[in-house]
């Protein structure tokens, strides 16, 4: 879901791309089982059918995750983070999910900071400030 609000792809335009991450190692789908939907298992994808399965995608290991975002240039990544935080606050407010994505939003969002402050109105900058109090309220509860 995230990779789709963020990339501006549906599913069949991603699904070559799954497939080929998945075959190589690079991320692994996870479902929730639906005998225990707290539990997370892992799947091989095999068609789009399978792909609209996965619940998310994890990257196969910690340093491929980390190799992907240092390819990324320093200067260039508070930008990306902003247009992220962005397009997965405007998915979550259209789908109405934005209480369970806050988390996430909010990530991205802090981690554009510098960016934010340079080039967002002050409506904005409340916006994110407002959400950022929220997930913390919500953390210490």
């Amino acid at each position: 879901e995230t990779v789709m609000t963020t990339s501006n792809q549906d599913l069949a335009g991603l699904f070559p791309n799954i497939i080929e991450l998945q075959t190589a190692g690079l991320i692994v789908p996870i479902i929730n089982s639906p005998e225990t939907p707290d539990f997370q298992v892992e799947i091989n994808l095999k068609d789009t059918m399978d792909v609209q399965k996965a619940r998310s995608y994890s990257f196969g290991h910690d340093r491929i995750q980390q190799a992907v975002y240092e390819s990324i240039p320093s200067p260039h990544r508070p930008r990306k983070h902003l247009v992220i935080g962005e397009r997965m606050l405007q998915s979550a407010k259209k789908e109405k999910n934005l209480a369970e994505r806050s988390f996430e939003i909010v990530t991205q969002f802090n981690r554009a900071i510098s960016e934010i402050r340079n080039s967002k109105s002050q409506d904005f900058i409340l916006e994110i400030a407002g959400l950022n109090l929220k997930m913390a309220i919500r953390t210490k509860e």
